[in-house]
């Protein structure tokens, strides 16, 4: 006499378990690659907004000064504006210690600033005092 009762899975059934399994497991992992690319995205576009929100601000604070004459020699101002290069000059005088006394001149450091794109689309800024361009923000 055969018994009838079989217990376990044959091996079509295992093989199409572990087919379904798979296919599952090929969604789970591109899902979670597409999640990490985003994530990887956002992080540079954060980074990025940042940086140009902090290199707006120095400029913003910089160029509020530009042209600032209060001896009234008539030399500060905007030296140089180009396509990807702006000069301004400012008469603020001597920053040692706590005074800042015009002194009629604008060949002082500090008192002519830079700012160019270079060709990587990379801000830079010059105080025109030797250091050359010193990157700003990037891109």
């Amino acid at each position: 006499m055969r018994r009838s009762d079989h217990f376990g899975f044959t091996l079509i059934e295992l093989m199409i378990a572990m087919v379904i399994g798979s296919i599952l497991m090929v969604a789970v992992v591109s899902a979670y690659q597409i999640q990490v690319g985003s994530k990887n995205t956002q992080e540079a576009l954060t980074d990025m907004n940042t940086t140009a929100r902090a290199a707006l601000e120095i400029m913003t604070q910089e160029l509020s000064t530009a042209g600032c004459d209060p001896n009234n020699t008539g030399t500060p101002g905007i030296v140089n504006a180009a396509d990807n290069d702006l000069t301004v000059s400012m008469d603020i005088g001597n920053t040692a210690g706590d005074s800042f006394q015009p002194d009629g001149l604008i060949d002082g450091p500090n008192e002519q600033i830079r700012y160019a794109v270079n060709a990587n689309g990379n801000l830079g800024r010059d105080r025109l005092d030797g250091a050359g361009l010193q990157p700003l923000a990037r891109n």
